[in-house]
Order: C-alpha cells, then structure tokens, then sequence
C-alpha cells in the first residue's frame, strides 16, 4: 500500500541562499554559537511560503524527500539550467528541513531516509517539495 504523499510549489520572489552552514555567529566573549540576520530571515522566508501547504497530520514513518530551488532566470540563463552558484546543495537542505518539522510536515526530520537536492534557474522561482512516506512490509 502507498504511503502517504505531501506535495507542493511554493512560489517565492527570490528564494534565500542564507544557510545554516554560512548563517552562523560566534560570540568570543560568551562563546555562544547563534543565527546571524540573514540566517534569520531566511527560515521566515521558508516557512511563511511553506506554511499554506501545512497538512492536518505530519508523516510519522521513514519518508523521502526532494526538494527543488528553482532560482528566477536572469543573465542569459535557460529554463531548468543547472543553478551553480551558492548555496552549495548540501547547506540549502537543512533550514526547508527543520521548517517542514516545526510547521508539521513531519514529525521529526530525523525520518528523512533518502533525499534530493536539486537547483535551478526557473521561472516561477520558488521551492517545489515532495515529501513521501516510504512504504515498508512489517
């Protein structure tokens, strides 16, 4: 039996390349590790294009994830070009992550077996996720 499927396009004028990996501070004096600015505003970015597509109940079970950063086209680039520029592919994974679990996409990102980071010069820009449980015989 199939398992469950979350799947949207969030349209978003220009999606942010802050990431968790270049959005951190370290505060000598204290030796606290926090988000800088740019971090911060990116997560509010995320989630409030995210958040409409909020289901009633969160996928609870091992799950895939694609995720796909569709950035608008400009200088010569083509529809569904790669998009090659920073963020690095790997960093722009982790604040949609933790996104998809605080506004109950998922229970825990911990349940992400398998996943796919792709970008790409589009036009709509936006974030197109696609979250599914991974069906399992017991």
């Amino acid at each position: 039996m199939p398992g469950k499927v979350i799947e949207f396009f969030a349209p978003m004028r220009r999606p942010p390349t802050a990431t968790g990996a270049n959005g951190k501070r370290y505060d000598r004096r204290s030796g606290r590790v926090y988000d800088d600015l740019g971090l911060m505003e990116a997560r509010e970015t995320i989630e409030a294009a995210i958040a409409p597509y909020s289901p009633p109940d969160p996928i609870t079970g091992p799950c895939s994830l694609e995720i796909r950063w569709c950035f608008p086209l400009r200088g010569g680039h083509r529809q569904g070009e790669p998009y090659a520029q920073k963020p690095d592919w790997d960093n722009s994974a982790k604040v949609p992550c933790d996104a998809l679990q605080r506004l109950g996409f998922i229970a825990d990102d911990k349940l992400i077996c398998d996943g796919r980071v792709v970008k790409a010069w589009s036009e709509p820009p936006g974030l197109y996720v696609r979250l599914a449980e991974i069906a399992w015989p017991r």
